[in-house]
C-alpha cells in the first residue's frame, strides 16, 4: 500500500512554475515548459517536464502536440487518455475564445442582447444592485462592475466609485443597470433624477452614458432605448458621436398617467 505521507517531490517545483507564469506569462516560457505546466492539471504525481520532452521529439513541435490525436497522444510514454484529451481540445478551444474576442471587437451587440444579459445576472438576487458595462472607444466592451449593492427599499452609490471604475476599465462609454426586486421593470422618479445626474457627471469626465437598463421578474426596459437605437445607427456613420441628451430619452416606458410617469409641470 503506498505511503501517503511522503510529500511530492515534484509539488515546490510545479508551485514555481505556476508563479513564474503568473508574473511572466508564457512569453519566456519554452515549449517544454508550457506543456509541463498544462498537463500539470491532468497529471498529479509525475514528472510532466519529461513527459513534455517525450512528446515535443515525438511530434517535432509544440503546435504539432496539440494537434495530434488523443489515440497518438496516448502512445507517448506517461501520457494517459485523461491528460491526451486535455492537450487536444487546446486548438478548439483557443479557436472559441478568438471569435468570442472578435466578437467583442465587432461590437456584434444590440439593445436586445444587452437588455437579456442584465436579466440572466439578476436573476435570483433579492437585494438592489447597480451594475455598470464599460466600452472603449470602438464600442468594445472593456469592463464591468457592480457599483453598488444594497436593500430593497433603495440603491446609492458615489460619484468617486463611478470615476474609479471608469478609469480602471478606459471608459469612453458606459451602460448603466439596475434591478427591482420583486417590482416592475419600470423607472420611478429617483431612477430618472439619478441618471441625469450621473449623465452629467460622466460627461465632465468625457464619457457617454448610452443608457440605463431597469430590471425585474424576467424582463427589463431602459431610459433611453430611443437614444440608444440611434447612437447603435450613428456609430457606423464616419464614426460620428451624437452630442446631445434631450431629456426625452430619459423617460420610462410606461404608460403616461400611471405613478411613475414623469410628470411634465414637476420636471
Amino acid at each position: 500500500m503506498p505511503d501517503r505521507s511522503k510529500k511530492n517531490p515534484h509539488a515546490d517545483h510545479r508551485g514555481r512554475v505556476k508563479e513564474r507564469f503568473e508574473k511572466e506569462g508564457l512569453d519566456h516560457f519554452p515549449d517544454h515548459n508550457v506543456l509541463e505546466l498544462i498537463l500539470f492539471f491532468a497529471i498529479p504525481r509525475k514528472d510532466t517536464n519529461e513527459i513534455a520532452h517525450r512528446l515535443l521529439e515525438r511530434f517535432g513541435s509544440l503546435s504539432a502536440v496539440f494537434e495530434a490525436s488523443v489515440e497518438d497522444l496516448c502512445r507517448v510514454e506517461g501520457m494517459g487518455e485523461h491528460a491526451a484529451h486535455l492537450l487536444h481540445t487546446y486548438p478548439a478551444v483557443g479557436k472559441r475564445y478568438f471569435q468570442d474576442r472578435f466578437t467583442m471587437r465587432k461590437r456584434e451587440w444590440d439593445y436586445e442582447s444587452i437588455g437579456k444579459k442584465f436579466v440572466l445576472q439578476f436573476a435570483g438576487k433579492d437585494d438592489e444592485e447597480v451594475v455598470a458595462l464599460f466600452f472603449d472607444n470602438a464600442l468594445a466592451i472593456s469592463g464591468e462592475k457592480t457599483l453598488h449593492r444594497g436593500s430593497v427599499n433603495g440603491v446609492g452609490f458615489s460619484g468617486r466609485k463611478v470615476a474609479e471604475a471608469c478609469v480602471e476599465a478606459k471608459a469612453s462609454y458606459m451602460i448603466l443597470a439596475h434591478n427591482h426586486p420583486h417590482g416592475l421593470p419600470f423607472a420611478s422618479r429617483d431612477d430618472l433624477d439619478t441618471t441625469r445626474r450621473l449623465r452629467d457627471f460622466l460627461a465632465q469626465m468625457g464619457v457617454t452614458l448610452i443608457d440605463h437598463f431597469v430590471v425585474a421578474e424576467g424582463e427589463f426596459t431602459s431610459l433611453g432605448k430611443t437614444y440608444f437605437n440611434s447612437y447603435m445607427r450613428e456609430r457606423d456613420r464616419d464614426d460620428k458621436r451624437l452630442q446631445k441628451y434631450p431629456d426625452e430619452i430619459f423617460r420610462p416606458f410606461v404608460a403616461p398617467g400611471s405613478e411613475n410617469w414623469p410628470d411634465e409641470k414637476k420636471r
